[in-house]
């Protein structure tokens, strides 16, 4: 760890290797005083590194231009797939029991995120700092965007379908088999869990706007489009109870009329989480 961040802090190498640090945490095409800044002109002292990464992290995240008052169209970045789901999880107060997290795998892109945590592709990280998507708007503006290098049409159908499963049935733990402790780690979040996320008890056609304004303001803080929002409402009044089993004929049964309230509510989460303005993380 020590190397790494003496090497980081190489003369004429702080550029080159602060750059993926500040389009982590800022906007990814904050402008090169962002990046110049925080790097000292001479090698780090070893035995002071790690206050040093601290104040070097601590002039990015704090710069003026991660904060603006006004920030502009273009402003912010793609969310990549795993910030996607831990933003999500956060807002819908999912915890666990345990210190792990009770999924081993989130690498297809059709069903799952499309990228393992911890386990890039190469030593270069899931994506390249300077990726321009080709033939793009972005490119035409001079603007780079990382993560679009793992985004296509299999993923973005792959974080509708993940989102979907998790709400609808979150993976629940994981076991130690012939261990005392068998049932070792659980997701605490289901049903109830999801309902109570919400302020609106019954969930009807009446209350889709309400719900809404709700789960947008747990998911975008900074509002949607009010043409996203619309076709959300009007999705929601489309799910009528007429279409559903006045109650359970047997256990494999589905749809059934006391589901309702639940279904509304997913729709109403994943149609937000794979919203334009839920991607776009500013």
């Amino acid at each position: 760890m020590k190397n790494s961040f003496h090497k980081m802090h190489d003369e004429g190498c702080g550029g080159s290797q602060g750059r993926p640090v500040v389009q982590f945490d800022v906007p990814e095409n904050a402008a090169p005083s962002v990046v110049e800044a925080p790097v000292p002109a001479q090698p780090l002292d070893l035995e002071a590194v790690r206050d040093n990464l601290a104040a070097l992290l601590r002039a990015i995240v704090l710069d003026a231009e991660a904060w603006p008052t006004d920030p502009p169209a273009g402003f912010g970045k793609l969310r990549e797939p795993v910030l996607r789901f831990t933003t999500m999880v956060r807002a819908m107060n999912v915890s666990l029991t345990g210190p792990f997290w009770p999924i081993d795998s989130l690498s297809d892109d059709a069903t799952e995120l499309g990228q393992q945590p911890f386990e890039p592709p190469s030593v270069f990280n899931f994506y390249r700092p300077g990726y321009v998507p080709p033939q793009s708007a972005l490119g035409d503006a001079g603007l780079v965007s990382p993560e679009m290098q793992i985004t296509n049409e299999t993923t973005a159908i792959g974080w509708v379908n993940y989102v979907t499963r998790f709400l609808r049935r979150p993976p629940v733990g994981t076991y130690r088999r012939g261990q005392p402790n068998e049932f070792s780690f659980q997701i605490n979040f289901g049903r109830d869990d999801l309902l109570a996320i919400v302020e609106t008890e019954f969930i009807d056609q009446s209350a889709a706007e309400q719900l809404v304004d709700e789960i947008t303001a747990r998911l975008c803080p900074h509002g949607i489009n009010p043409a996203i929002r619309t076709v959300i409402v009007q999705r929601l009044r489309a799910i009528i109870s007429d279409r559903y089993r006045p109650e359970r004929t047997d256990q494999n049964a589905i749809n059934y009329r006391n589901d309702i309230h639940l279904d509304r509510l997913v729709a109403t989460t994943m149609m937000i989480a794979v919203s334009p303005d839920f991607l776009h993380e500013r």
